[in-house]
């Protein structure tokens, strides 16, 4: 898992090519809390300021052809 943080860090993500992609964070309890698309990169560097309880969150990535989850802590 990623260091923890407060709701406020960075993702940067690298595909093999360009391609749109949707970012879903999810709480403990499996809710959605924000969604969000973009499009037509190859790397993308995103900024998130999200109003976070302490907790384990979910990010769930996914591009036409992939789909990954990674956990982090909010303190």
């Amino acid at each position: 898992m990623p260091y923890p943080n407060n709701g406020i860090f960075n993702a940067q993500i690298d595909l093999d090519k360009e391609q749109a992609i949707d970012i879903e964070i999810i709480n403990s309890q499996g809710l959605p809390i924000s969604k969000a698309s973009y499009n037509g990169q190859e790397n993308y560097l995103l900024n998130f300021s999200l109003p976070l309880g302490t907790g384990v969150y979910l990010m769930k990535i996914l591009t036409p052809t992939h789909f990954r989850t990674i956990g982090f802590i909010v303190q």
